[in-house]
């Protein structure tokens, strides 16, 4: 007996295996892509320079420069161009930063903040400004919740807990259509 020869056979490779797999990957690529959801909001850059703070001697035309600032004890909030104790009837503080909204064990009182936000909208209902800033140790979580707060207006001005605040329904002008806006324009401002 001989030995056996192994003659190896020329011939083209097969891609039929590797091309099913590739198809087999398109429609999971595709499918995976659909549930990556991207958000976007709006805000605006802070103004620097002169003609950013200019002073007006006209009080009636004079802007209100409505500011939240988050910080690590609560919400403060101040206005230059009209008395942020009047609006809000609050006594004012013995710093005179403007008003805070304390937290309540340990967390952020976004019911106290919306009811506030409405107070000051009513006041200067033509406003759409609010600048917004916030302590370097704040969670960015803290930024957009407020601007998600802040843009428009729910049904009720003030809630009793924070369930009925997330449950609201958003208020809608005549035509039930458009949603009534009450701070749209929010600016990120310099925490001082």
């Amino acid at each position: 007996m001989g030995k056996a020869k192994f003659v190896e056979a020329e011939g083209d490779l097969s891609l039929v295996p590797i091309m099913n797999c590739v198809m087999c990957l398109i429609p999971a690529v595709l499918a995976g892509s659909a549930q990556v959801a991207i958000g976007v909001i709006n805000v605006n850059a802070p103004k620097f320079g002169s003609s950013a703070a200019a002073p007006t001697e006209d009080n009636d035309n004079k802007p209100l420069n409505f500011t939240v600032a988050i910080g690590e004890d609560g919400f403060r909030l101040t206005a230059s161009g009209d008395d942020i104790y009047e609006m809000l009837k609050m006594a004012p503080t013995e710093d005179g930063a403007g008003p805070l909204i304390p937290k309540k064990n340990d967390a952020y009182d976004f019911v106290e903040l919306y009811s506030k936000l409405v107070m000051v909208k009513k006041a200067h209902t033509n406003e759409s400004v609010l600048n917004l800033t916030a302590g370097a140790k704040i969670p960015f979580k803290y930024v957009t919740a407020v601007m998600d707060l802040a843009r428009l207006q729910l049904t009720e001005d003030s809630y009793a807990d924070l369930d009925q605040l997330h449950n609201a329904d958003i208020k809608y002008e005549s035509d039930n259509t458009t949603p009534v806006l009450l701070w749209p324009d929010v600016v990120f401002a310099l925490a001082q």
